[in-house]
């Protein structure tokens, strides 16, 4: 987790489409820990988290769902990146 706490951390909002997945994939290559926004793939989110972490080499990976049309849904998931990494 140390590893995960000193990675550059990016967000990427609409993980699930296909440029938010080769965005993940780019930054997750680049050692970069990475926050997957997504509405409502919560089966599909896990199982492309995890192939981040293998392989392509995220130290770490998180999904979260929410909506950003909804301002208190981005907070939200913007206080569980700041919760889970310290920064975004």
């Amino acid at each position: 987790m140390t590893e995960a706490l000193d990675a550059n951390v990016i967000l990427i909002t609409g993980a699930m489409s296909d440029i938010g997945r080769a965005t993940a994939r780019a930054f997750a290559r680049l050692g970069y820990a990475v926050v997957l926004n997504h509405r409502c793939q919560p089966e599909s989110v896990q199982s492309f988290a995890e192939m981040l972490r293998k392989d392509d080499g995220a130290p770490a990976v998180l999904p979260v769902q929410a909506d950003v049309r909804a301002r208190s849904e981005v907070a939200t998931m913007f206080e569980q990146a700041l919760r889970a990494f310290g920064k975004v």
